[in-house]
């Protein structure tokens, strides 16, 4: 009877790794999937200094408009 004991134990120890396995390859997955869908290097914005003079003077504009 032990050994059928040890084996059942042996078998759910090996189950529970496949499935932690599983999830750690799902939870992978779907990083990879948020990544390239959101920050990959093709969704980046690239400022050109018009883009980026606009921004520091409705800043500067804001900024003095408070006061």
């Amino acid at each position: 009877m032990p050994s059928l004991l040890a084996t059942s134990r042996r078998m759910r120890r090996s189950t529970y790794g496949r499935e932690i396995i599983a999830v750690l390859c799902l939870k992978l997955f779907g990083l990879a999937a948020l990544y390239y869908l959101f920050f990959s290097p093709a969704h980046q914005f690239a400022p050109t200094p018009q883009d980026v003079a606009r921004h520091l003077v409705d800043n500067a504009k804001a900024a003095t408009a408070g006061r």
